[in-house]
């Protein structure tokens, strides 16, 4: 019994101390009439004060009373809040109607004095006003929210710096900037990164995100022009201008479409990595305008995301075991291994499938050996970044025994087969490489590889 009363307890006290943290807010002394009762020449007119009450057009409540015009100034509360809100009035009074304009509400309520307080599902009630109304006269008071929420800020590149409606309150991280006990209703944040700028406005409620983020990325004026001229120039799908016409450009990825007379040009580039400002579309189909437009077209440098072919420099060591005429023969020796290599690759992008192949030749100087190797290997290469990737190679090789001073090669004849598996990693032209094969017919080869490659 005792637990229950005081669970009771707890939960009246609980009720009873939610009103002192009410968020909305009528500040003090904001109350004050905007209508004049007297005119007053001022500069030689009549001024009358805020007439709004009679040019909005007069109201009256149920029981035929004139309504005065309360103008609610309303801060830090979004537009969807403010039409969310609420009014207990005295018994008689009566609000007639509401309505909402940018950080205002205007509401029509019977011209009589009144105690109010306003409401909102979410936010609780706000404290009490009393208030002397008359009818077809204009008033003011001012409402503010205490709700507040905590928002982060992320950015790429990390390190921006963020400033909250023009207040500097640090830079991000990985894990972003947080910004604690932010004003319900509208504000404006700001990024800043290497002399970069991007804005957002954004607005606080009960549903809208509390993560906003930037992608800081420096812009640049490029020029378009077309033969002839009038061509509508799209980027991205959206129509920017008409040439001619400079647009300033993030420097990134962008497909640029030009229209004119039915006909399309178009461009993909990385604007990053453009080499030229101005671009040229040509929709003149005579050989002498495009004789003459081509010395003023600048043509969208295409950037080379694999380099294929190149000359091989390697390390090889190999080890023989075979029965030579009832006797156990085996040896090792080392060698250089040079050649040309050649790697297409059949998919791009971050996990690339292609083929390790070329035509490669084995020296062995102490045996006096040169032997043909045609790679066929299946390759995979994960791309960390545009000049760095890792890739692995199985699949097998033709071997070929050009010379050698070994009775037991030569009595191996023909194309042998190997087995083949490696890998290593490209770091732009440059291609390291670790590998190992082993086959053979009658001989049986071990061999270990270790290779420099140039590629172009």
């Amino acid at each position: 019994m005792n637990y229950c009363l005081r669970f009771l307890l707890i939960v009246l006290s609980f009720l009873l101390v939610q009103p002192i943290y009410a968020q909305l807010e009528i500040r003090e002394g904001s109350f004050r009439q905007l209508s004049r009762d007297v005119a007053t020449a001022e500069r030689g007119q009549l001024n009358m004060g805020d007439l709004s009450a009679l040019i909005d057009g007069k109201k009256y409540d149920d029981n035929g009373i004139l309504c005065a015009l309360l103008k609610i100034k309303i801060e830090k509360i979004s537009r969807t809040d403010i039409a969310k809100l609420d009014f207990r009035v005295n018994a008689g009074i009566q609000v007639v109607e509401k309505r909402q304009f940018s950080g205002e509400l205007w509401v029509h309520i019977t011209g009589a004095e009144t105690d109010m307080l306003i409401t909102h599902p979410s936010f609780g009630a706000s404290n009490k006003i009393t208030m002397r109304l008359e009818g077809g006269k204009t008033y003011e008071i001012r409402l503010s929210n205490g709700e507040t929420a905590d928002m982060t800020f992320l950015s790429r590149p990390v390190g921006a710096s963020i400033y909250l409606d023009n207040n500097y309150i640090g830079k991000t991280t990985e894990n972003g900037l947080s910004a604690t006990r932010v004003a319900y209703g509208p504000h404006n944040v700001r990024a800043e990164y290497g002399g970069i700028a991007e804005e957002q406005s954004f607005e606080i409620t009960e549903a809208s995100p509390r993560v906003l983020s930037f992608r800081i990325v420096p812009k640049k004026h490029f020029d378009f022009t077309s033969s002839p001229q009038g061509a509508d120039i799209l980027v991205d799908g959206q129509k920017m201008g008409v040439t001619p016409v400079s647009l300033e450009l993030s420097l990134e990825l962008h497909k640029i479409k030009a229209i004119r007379g039915g006909k399309t040009d178009s461009l993909e580039l990385d604007f990053a990595r453009a080499t030229s400002n101005a671009f040229t579309f040509n929709f003149d189909n005579s050989k002498n305008a495009q004789k003459k437009n081509q010395t003023h077209t600048v043509q969208p440098k295409r950037e080379r995301t694999n380099y294929a072919a190149g000359v091989a420099l390697g390390y090889v060591s190999r080890n023989i075991d075979a029965e030579y005429y009832g006797s156990d023969y085996s040896y090792r020796d080392a060698g250089v291994q040079i050649g040309f290599r050649y790697e297409p690759l059949f998919k791009t992008g971050k996990n690339a499938i292609g083929m390790n192949t070329g035509l490669l030749t084995d020296i062995y100087p102490d045996s006096k050996c040169a032997t043909v190797v045609l790679p066929i290997d299946f390759e995979y290469r994960y791309v960390f970044s545009k000049t760095v990737s890792m890739f692995l190679y199985t699949g097998f090789s033709l071997n070929y025994l050009l010379i050698s001073d070994s009775a037991v090669e030569i009595d191996e004849e023909g194309l042998l087969a190997y087995f083949d598996v490696g890998g290593g990693v490209r770091i732009k032209h440059l291609r390291i490489h670790a590998g190992y094969n082993a086959g053979g017919n009658d001989i049986l080869t071990n061999k270990i590889e270790f290779g420099l490659s140039l590629m172009f």
